[in-house]
Protein backbone atom coordinates (compact mmCIF):
# COMPACT_ATOMS: atom_id res chain seq x y z
CA UNK A 1 0.00 0.00 0.00
CA UNK A 2 1.20 3.55 -0.66
CA UNK A 3 0.47 6.40 1.77
CA UNK A 4 0.99 10.16 1.59
CA UNK A 5 1.91 12.58 4.38
CA UNK A 6 4.30 15.37 5.36
CA UNK A 7 7.75 15.60 6.92
CA UNK A 8 10.07 18.39 8.09
CA UNK A 9 13.22 19.20 6.11
CA UNK A 10 15.63 18.02 8.83
CA UNK A 11 14.39 14.40 8.93
CA UNK A 12 13.98 14.43 5.12
CA UNK A 13 17.70 15.25 4.80
CA UNK A 14 18.74 12.79 7.53
CA UNK A 15 16.84 9.92 5.89
CA UNK A 16 18.47 10.67 2.54
CA UNK A 17 21.91 10.85 4.15
CA UNK A 18 21.30 7.46 5.77
CA UNK A 19 21.78 8.73 9.32
CA UNK A 20 18.10 8.38 10.21
CA UNK A 21 17.06 4.75 9.99
CA UNK A 22 13.57 5.11 11.52
CA UNK A 23 10.69 7.53 11.24
CA UNK A 24 8.47 8.00 14.30
CA UNK A 25 4.75 8.73 14.09
CA UNK A 26 1.56 8.53 16.12
CA UNK A 27 -2.05 8.78 15.06
CA UNK A 28 -3.39 12.35 15.18
CA UNK A 29 -6.45 14.22 13.99
CA UNK A 30 -4.52 15.76 11.09
CA UNK A 31 -2.85 12.59 9.78
CA UNK A 32 -4.52 10.65 6.98
CA UNK A 33 -2.60 7.50 7.86
CA UNK A 34 -3.58 5.04 10.56
CA UNK A 35 -0.07 4.02 11.58
CA UNK A 36 -1.32 0.83 13.23
CA UNK A 37 -2.01 -0.51 9.72
CA UNK A 38 1.52 -0.05 8.31
CA UNK A 39 3.24 -3.19 7.11
CA UNK A 40 6.64 -4.14 5.77
CA UNK A 41 7.03 -3.10 2.10
CA UNK A 42 4.34 -0.40 2.32
CA UNK A 43 5.48 2.94 0.96
CA UNK A 44 5.07 6.48 2.24
CA UNK A 45 5.54 9.54 0.06
CA UNK A 46 6.44 12.64 2.07
CA UNK A 47 6.04 16.29 1.10
CA UNK A 48 8.23 18.72 3.07
CA UNK A 49 6.50 21.27 5.31
CA UNK A 50 7.91 24.10 7.45
CA UNK A 51 9.06 23.31 10.96
CA UNK A 52 9.85 22.28 13.61
CA UNK A 53 8.05 23.33 15.59
CA UNK A 54 4.87 22.83 13.64
CA UNK A 55 4.04 25.88 11.51
CA UNK A 56 1.42 24.71 9.00
CA UNK A 57 0.89 22.13 6.27
CA UNK A 58 2.14 24.35 3.44
CA UNK A 59 4.58 22.43 1.24
CA UNK A 60 7.87 24.35 1.03
CA UNK A 61 9.43 22.82 -2.14
CA UNK A 62 8.80 20.36 -4.94
CA UNK A 63 11.00 17.49 -3.72
CA UNK A 64 9.24 14.45 -2.33
CA UNK A 65 10.70 11.55 -0.41
CA UNK A 66 9.44 8.04 -1.12
CA UNK A 67 10.36 5.45 1.46
CA UNK A 68 9.77 1.73 1.57
CA UNK A 69 9.05 0.47 5.07
CA UNK A 70 11.03 -2.30 6.67
CA UNK A 71 10.05 -3.41 10.14
CA UNK A 72 7.29 -1.58 12.03
CA UNK A 73 7.55 -1.38 15.83
CA UNK A 74 4.92 -0.08 18.26
CA UNK A 75 5.69 1.41 21.67
CA UNK A 76 3.37 2.59 24.44
CA UNK A 77 5.39 5.75 25.06
CA UNK A 78 8.16 7.89 23.62
CA UNK A 79 10.29 6.87 26.60
CA UNK A 80 9.91 3.15 25.83
CA UNK A 81 10.76 3.81 22.16
CA UNK A 82 13.96 5.72 23.01
CA UNK A 83 14.98 3.19 25.69
CA UNK A 84 14.72 0.36 23.16
CA UNK A 85 15.89 2.08 19.93
CA UNK A 86 18.20 4.70 21.42
CA UNK A 87 18.04 8.32 20.27
CA UNK A 88 21.34 8.98 18.46
CA UNK A 89 19.69 8.16 15.10
CA UNK A 90 17.18 11.02 15.52
CA UNK A 91 17.53 13.88 13.06
CA UNK A 92 17.28 16.52 15.81
CA UNK A 93 20.30 15.08 17.71
CA UNK A 94 19.16 15.06 21.35
CA UNK A 95 21.70 14.71 24.17
CA UNK A 96 19.50 12.50 26.35
CA UNK A 97 16.30 10.46 26.40
CA UNK A 98 14.59 13.26 28.33
CA UNK A 99 15.54 15.77 25.63
CA UNK A 100 14.30 13.39 22.91
CA UNK A 101 10.96 12.95 24.70
CA UNK A 102 10.60 16.71 25.16
CA UNK A 103 11.26 17.26 21.46
CA UNK A 104 8.75 14.60 20.36
CA UNK A 105 6.08 16.00 22.68
CA UNK A 106 6.34 19.48 21.12
CA UNK A 107 5.03 18.14 17.79
CA UNK A 108 1.38 19.08 17.28
CA UNK A 109 -0.88 16.68 19.27
CA UNK A 110 1.90 14.18 20.03
CA UNK A 111 1.88 14.82 23.79
CA UNK A 112 -1.79 13.78 23.99
CA UNK A 113 -1.85 11.26 21.11
CA UNK A 114 1.08 9.08 22.20
CA UNK A 115 -0.53 8.08 25.54
CA UNK A 116 -3.70 7.20 23.62
CA UNK A 117 -2.28 5.42 20.52
CA UNK A 118 1.34 4.76 21.35
CA UNK A 119 4.13 5.65 18.94
CA UNK A 120 5.30 3.78 15.87
CA UNK A 121 8.88 3.48 14.70
CA UNK A 122 9.10 2.28 11.14
CA UNK A 123 12.36 1.32 9.57
CA UNK A 124 13.40 3.06 6.38
CA UNK A 125 14.34 0.15 4.10
CA UNK A 126 14.78 2.32 1.00
CA UNK A 127 14.49 6.03 0.26
CA UNK A 128 14.44 7.96 -3.02
CA UNK A 129 13.71 11.56 -3.96
CA UNK A 130 11.29 12.60 -6.64
CA UNK A 131 10.82 16.12 -7.99
CA UNK A 132 7.26 17.05 -8.96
Amino acid sequence: MKYYTQIYQLPFDAILAGSKKFEMRTNTSYEKIDYSKLKTDDQIEFEVIAGPPFVDFKVIHNKRLLITIGEVRHYKSAKSLFEKEGYKWCSFKPDSIDEAIKWIHQILEYKVSIPRYGIYAFEVANAVVDVV
